[in-house]
């Protein structure tokens, strides 16, 4: 054992009071304070040596470092200094250490473990394994009480030493519209590498198909999937979306971090999830709303990541609305595009949670950002931290009071803002949502240069950019405009009056910030 070997060994001869003599080499185990180990009746002992006179004396129970005691009735007789061991003799002469599964007594005592069992905790994993090779616990089968076993996460190449958190997914993959071959590959993409997910991910799935009664509904692990067909149902109601949250619930119930998927068609505040076959059928943002605090009741947690594989739903609007029942919302203020739709469930949910399931959900929320980006023609997507939502809709109305009682002095400097073609372009055709963080960072940064002295407004423009900067993770595709018309969240702000529409107006208006929506209508009047 490395930390027992010394440069030197001495044969000694003692005695236990009362007891037979005894003779054994012991080895140096350090110079400057001449520390010797020896064996004797199958335990390791220590001393502490100065001119033939024994100064200190203990047992060895931790091999690794040496133990403070005096003396214990042991006298040394007969002290020589021999010959250097080589290694190999020191092994030999120092086996009794080591019980038969090959752990020092010390460490045997250390970890509480059994010298007489080579898998205390019988996990499959042996005594030796866990404090040698892997350091876990080797007396309990959980070291981080996750309620999977050593053996099963080093198998898994999980973690054994960090939390794994038990991760559901839910697919709601409306394909019942022109989507429907990008919906079905997204579905045969997933079943088809059902066994590369880890133990601790399951992942649930409802498919609408474009024809008539080709609904179903999938349980999928590791260990295989299983179908259930629906009929027709309309993915265009929240009773559909409730009924796979309930089916969910009832397959993985004790799931810690849950991922809803939604898939099709995006409309911004409007709604998602057109169905052809019900009629046009959508998903309103309030009936999103029942069904989220639906999964939050039966889960009795919030979602932690809900992501939009559809167009323009990244708006504060729908932040804000969604902010009680989600901990990270993910999409695009603008277009999705390029082959973003197939690559979802092989890269994040098989190849990210999978290898590591222990992340947190903002660490998982950011992979996604960066895979869709890396493998789609995407401009933009984000992740939104919703802890921040209602305080920047406070700042977002309070700035806008500023501005509105001071039209007079500031309006040519927001028109400025919305007449430069980066920030009103940067939007999806016959939507009114501009880019948030522009609006306001151009606003400031042309009222600070017309010399306009305001340190209310400064102080609120500067805390909402923090509170955006801390809360918003977004990335961009490598088009070099990406990053001009866009910073990943947009806000409601019509620059014509057919974009004026009452339809696209929401709570955020109604209640959040009613200051910002009087402002859009200013400027929009202003701008004739």
């Amino acid at each position: 054992m490395d930390e027992l070997r010394g440069e030197n060994r001495i044969l000694i001869s003692a005695a236990d009071s009362g007891h037979e003599a005894y003779t054994e080499y012991a080895y140096r185990i350090d110079t400057l304070f001449q520390h010797f180990a020896f064996l004797y009746q199958g335990k390791g002992w220590w001393w502490q040596t100065h001119d033939g006179f024994i100064l200190a004396l203990g047992n060895i129970i931790n091999s690794r470092s040496i133990k403070n005691a005096y003396d214990n009735g042991v006298e040394a007789v007969n002290i020589n200094i021999q010959d250097t061991p080589s290694n190999s003799q020191i092994d030999d002469n120092l086996n009794g250490f080591s019980a038969e599964d090959g752990v020092y007594d010390g460490d045997e005592y250390d970890h509480g473990t059994n010298p007489q069992d080579e898998d205390t905790d019988n996990d499959g994993l042996t005594d030796y394994e866990e404090i040698y090779t892997y350091h876990t616990y080797a007396y309990t089968w959980d070291s981080d009480g996750d309620e999977l076993s050593d053996y099963k996460e080093i198998t898994e190449g999980t973690n054994p030493m960090r939390y794994t958190y038990k991760w559901l997914v839910m697919l709601y993959l409306d394909g019942d519209n022109n989507l429907y071959p990008l919906a079905f590959e997204e579905k045969e993409n997933m079943l088809s590498n059902y066994n590369k997910l880890g133990y601790s991910v399951k992942v649930t799935m409802i498919f609408d198909g474009d024809g008539s009664g080709d609904s179903e509904y999938y349980e999928i692990s590791k260990d295989g999937y299983s179908t259930d067909e629906l009929g027709e149902v309309d993915m265009g109601s929240y009773l559909t979306l409730n009924e796979l949250i309930m089916r969910s619930y009832n397959f993985y119930r004790d799931a810690e971090k849950i991922i809803l998927v939604i898939f099709n068609h995006g409309y911004a505040t409007l709604g998602m999830c057109r169905d052809d076959h019900s009629n046009g059928d959508m998903l309103s943002i309030d009936e999103l709303k029942i069904s989220l605090e639906y999964a939050n009741n039966l889960f009795n947690k919030n979602m932690d990541i809900l992501y939009f594989q559809a167009c323009t739903m990244q708006q504060i609007e729908i932040d804000y609305a969604l902010q009680d029942y989600v901990k990270n919302i993910i999409g695009s203020q603008w277009l999705l595009g390029g082959s973003s739709f197939s690559t979802f469930p092989y890269r994040i949910i098989i190849n990210e949670i999978s290898r590591v399931p222990e992340s947190s959900d903002i660490q998982i929320a950011r992979e996604i950002v960066d895979g869709e980006i890396s493998n789609s023609g995407d401009y933009v997507i984000s992740s939104v931290r919703t802890n921040y939502i209602i305080e920047m809709a406070r700042l977002i109305n309070e700035i806008s009071e500023i501005l509105i009682d001071n039209w007079t002095i500031v309006h040519n400097d927001i028109l400025k803002v919305v007449n430069n073609p980066w920030f009103s372009n940067g939007h999806a055709t016959g939507y009114p949502y501009r880019d948030l963080r522009h609006f306001f960072l151009w606003v400031e940064e042309n009222l600070t240069t017309s010399g306009y002295s305001d340190s209310a407004l400064y102080r609120y423009i500067n805390s909402l950019l923090q509170y955006f900067s801390e809360s918003v993770y977004v990335n961009f595709n490598d088009y070099e405009r990406s990053h001009l018309w866009f910073q990943g969240v947009g806000i409601f702000l019509p620059l014509n009056s057919k974009e004026n529409s009452e339809e696209f107006l929401s709570e955020f208006e109604n209640i959040g910030a009613p200051k910002w929506y009087k402002l859009t209508q200013i400027i929009l009047g202003e701008l004739g």
